[in-house]
């Protein structure tokens, strides 16, 4: 999607973006109103986070990924004992 965009000439995070508030609002509309085990809001937070990392390189993602699981099991290792 991102290089039939560019291809394009469009802004591509402008439209990203702007698709995944929307994913948002219907997430907490439906998870605040109709069930509560919704999933939608957690996409649309997955979502955002991970366009941040879109014009990032290869290197700095795995950086960011290995030190965020090495303070999760850090984390519950030290909860759980």
């Amino acid at each position: 999607m991102i290089d039939r965009l560019s291809i394009k000439g469009v802004p591509y995070m402008a439209i990203l973006t702007r698709r995944l508030l929307l994913l948002l609002g219907i997430g907490f509309i439906h998870a605040f109103f109709i069930w509560y085990g919704d999933i939608l809001l957690i996409y649309a937070v997955v979502g955002l986070t991970a366009l941040l990392f879109i014009q990032v390189k290869d290197e700095t993602i795995l950086i960011w990924v290995i030190s965020l699981l090495t303070a999760f099991v850090g984390i519950f290792t030290l909860i759980l004992g």
